[in-house]
């Protein structure tokens, strides 16, 4: 009996095991040929992304293309699989070229040629005028999708104006430019700011002019620092060979030490007939108080529009004016539209700075690099005290401007411009509308 037992106890195992594997085989099967259910990657590390625009026609295209490829080459150069994350690439290549006949999104890999040679993750249809208004949010979500990680980082390259609009608009068209590409793709600072996705650790805007109080001030709720030049930025670029373990350590991006030695390499590769490179890093969560304080330091000195069209015009040196230490309404209209002011150059010269306002300056504006050639004296000597015309972060109040000029075509933009700064958040932040609404 006990030898029967056992032997329908063994059948009865073998029976229900065999059942087991059967079903368990079926259904992996069903997971195996389910493609509809991939599995899916899990955050690790720091996801970067360089978003290049790069379609531009004419010589100038050709220009900022080579300097781009130029760029991504270098960052093939300097990318090693040992950092902590990923690097994607996106450009909108310019049709003078034609590796890329189409927009493409590359991984970055290791390669010392000369040619690009990274991973065509995705390539993407060609985008007519305007199209970076869905494509440049398109490509943020991508990457986020196929490399989550605990932390992003985001680059910008094309050309850049800071806060001065594109100059396109029912009344003119001038050649001021927004962010991107040809003047039928350009971004308004605005738009950038809000079709950037939120939770970056960082935005570095590879790009002239975009170190503004005013742009920073609409990302500021979008990364947590924020790198870009006052001035115009050379084509040389940074050394994106050199630079990228900065952007990868953990657990913080060490962008303070990716400021200073991107900016050095850059100075020192200049001829010295144009040596001219400024960076900043700014903390964006400092911003806030840094508006609360400007405030009220405007409204303490009882700034008036006079008083700002006067530093406009005469106090101020034009920070686009950096092979040239001139000031004056002569200077001012040689590089008009382009007549951003230094933020702190313009508080002294209105009489509204305070040391109250200059701290909160200096825990927003972390570093600030800035150099010229040898013989340009790039700062007025007060008290014995110099005081420099580049700080970090300009501003462009160009509301006290309204109606300037004696040319209906330049009266015009201004206007414009006028209409178009107003729609800031840092206008009325700061407090400017406060002062136009006593004018």
């Amino acid at each position: 009996m006990n030898t029967v037992h056992l032997r329908c106890r063994n059948i009865a195992t073998i029976l229900l095991l065999s059942f087991a594997l059967t079903f368990t085989s079926c259904h992996n099967d069903d997971i195996i040929n389910d493609e509809s259910q991939p599995e899916e990657s899990q955050p690790t590390g720091r996801t970067v992304l360089a978003y290049v625009w790069g379609d531009v026609t004419g010589d100038s295209g050709i220009l900022l293309s080579e300097c781009q490829l130029d760029y991504i080459n270098k960052m093939e150069a300097g990318w090693d699989d040992s950092y902590e994350g990923s690097l994607y690439v996106y450009i909108d290549p310019s049709p003078n070229f034609v590796q890329f006949d189409t927009p493409v999104l590359l991984k970055i890999k290791h390669d010392e040629t000369q040619a690009i040679v990274s991973e065509i993750v995705k390539q993407y249809d060609k985008i007519e005028a305007r199209g970076d208004i869905n494509r440049y949010p398109e490509v943020q979500k991508d990457v986020r999708a196929i490399a989550p990680a605990d932390s992003y980082g985001l680059m910008l390259f094309g050309h850049g104006s800071g806060v001065i609009p594109i100059g396109k608009s029912d009344d003119v068209h001038d050649n001021a430019r927004g962010m991107g590409g040809d003047t039928e793709k350009f971004l308004e600072n605005r738009e950038i700011a809000n079709l950037t996705l939120p939770d970056y650790e960082f935005i570095i805007m590879h790009a002239c002019m975009m170190a503004s109080v005013e742009v920073a001030f609409e990302l500021r709720h979008k990364t947590k620092y924020y790198v870009a030049s006052e001035i115009s930025l050379s084509s040389v670029g940074w050394p994106w060979h050199e630079n990228l373990p900065y952007l990868f350590t953990r657990p913080h991006a060490d962008l303070s030490r990716f400021v200073i030695h991107s900016w050095e390499w850059l100075y020192r590769s200049l001829d010295e007939s144009e040596k001219y490179a400024t960076m900043s890093l700014i903390d964006t969560s400092q911003l806030d108080n840094l508006a609360k304080e400007t405030k009220k330091a405007l409204a303490n000195s009882k700034v008036t529009m006079e008083d700002i069209k006067d530093v406009f015009l005469n106090k101020c040196h034009l920070t686009e004016n950096y092979m040239d230490v001139g000031k004056g309404e002569e200077y001012f209209q040689k590089n008009f539209p382009y007549a951003q002011l230094d933020f702190v150059d313009f508080m002294r010269k209105t009489d509204a700075f305070t040391e109250d306002w200059f701290a909160a300056y200096n825990k927003a504006c972390l570093i600030h690099q800035e150099g010229f050639m040898q013989d340009l004296k790039m700062y007025d000597v007060v008290n014995n005290n110099i005081e420099s015309y580049y700080n970090g972060l300009t501003v462009y109040p160009i509301m006290a401007l309204q109606n300037y000029s004696d040319s209906q075509k330049l009266k015009d933009y201004v206007n414009y411009a006028i209409r178009s700064y107003r729609l800031n958040q840092w206008y009325t932040a700061c407090g400017f509308d406060l002062i136009e609404k006593t004018y």
